[in-house]
């Protein structure tokens, strides 16, 4: 079993007994400052939309070019508007909502250094860029597929951003890979009157965010 199995079956049995094995996972304590007035919050459009590129260019590598005017749709969704991306505009909705999921990641983790929030926001990107690949090389940028792709990503990227801002101390990487069930779960968890346990667990095995 794939240690990303074996840790979601930890988290899922974290979830009804509250008392995790030791060995859960040993991410490095790195919490998340809870400041919202670190400079990296007001990111400028140009450079949220060149973070974005960039992100999707390591994570789609040779297939780049092939979503190239989506990618710039969803770094900056109102230049993509201006500028009358041909076959686009159709799932403009979808790419601005996702546009906005992506930001609200950004905010969250964005007053960590930014080579870390880079990375974090980066690993979200590379969970999500393969599915938004494929609908681009099997049915066309401006298809229906697409647009369903993205909001189904949209979708989890909402969950992810809910789990994260009830708790700083699930590792980035991880909460990027989980299901959307699992993700439903934990965020469960995080509303209940049993969050206090669940982090208590994650501290004590040392699994915090990095």
């Amino acid at each position: 079993m794939s240690r990303i199995l074996l840790i979601i079956s930890a988290i899922l049995f974290s979830l009804n007994s509250y008392a995790m094995p030791d060995d859960f996972c040993s991410y490095p304590v790195t919490i998340i400052p809870e400041s919202t007035e670190n400079e990296l919050n007001q990111i400028s459009q140009v450079e949220f939309s060149a973070l974005i590129k960039d992100c999707f260019m390591t994570a789609a590598g040779a297939s780049y070019d092939s979503v190239k005017d989506v990618v710039q749709c969803i770094g900056s969704p109102i230049d993509c508007a201006e500028s009358a991306v041909e076959g686009i505009a159709g799932i403009y909705d979808a790419l601005s909502n996702i546009s906005e999921e992506l930001r609200k990641i950004w905010g969250i983790i964005s007053t960590l250094s930014p080579d870390q929030a880079r990375d974090m926001l980066c690993t979200v990107i590379g969970a999500i860029a393969p599915d938004i690949v494929v609908a681009v090389l099997t049915s066309g940028a401006g298809s229906g597929k697409l647009g369903v792709t993205i909001s189904k990503l949209t979708l989890k990227i909402k969950k992810m951003v809910d789990v994260l801002k009830n708790t700083l101390l699930l590792p980035v990487k991880l909460v990027a890979e989980l299901s959307d069930e699992v993700l439903d779960s934990i965020s469960k968890v995080l509303k209940s009157s049993k969050k206090k346990d669940f982090e208590l667990d994650l501290r004590r095995t040392g699994c915090v965010i990095r």
